[in-house]
């Protein structure tokens, strides 16, 4: 996760990676959106993982609650030893 964030940023020059904009947008957001796409075009590629879905389940939303793809309790975007592929 860290790592796929680090490459969008600096390979690709964006100013940020995939899984700090799901954080920062509300992972609730992402998985609703990726639901709806999924209902709409049955295409499993469009499917929200069961991480996501088990993150979202939890409260873990991102920003807003302080945890999401990464811990946000401390004031900083920290990495989350608890998520894992």
């Amino acid at each position: 996760m860290e790592d796929i964030d680090k490459a969008a940023r600096l390979a690709l020059g964006h100013p940020m990676g995939p899984f700090e904009v799901a954080d920062m947008v509300g992972l609730d957001y992402r998985a609703r959106v990726l639901r709806g796409l999924f209902n709409s075009y049955k295409d499993i590629k469009w499917r929200p993982s069961m991480l996501l879905e088990q993150l979202v389940e939890s409260g873990d939303l991102g920003k807003k609650s302080g945890k999401g793809w990464y811990d946000y309790s401390s004031g900083e975007k920290k990495p989350r030893g608890d998520v894992k592929f």
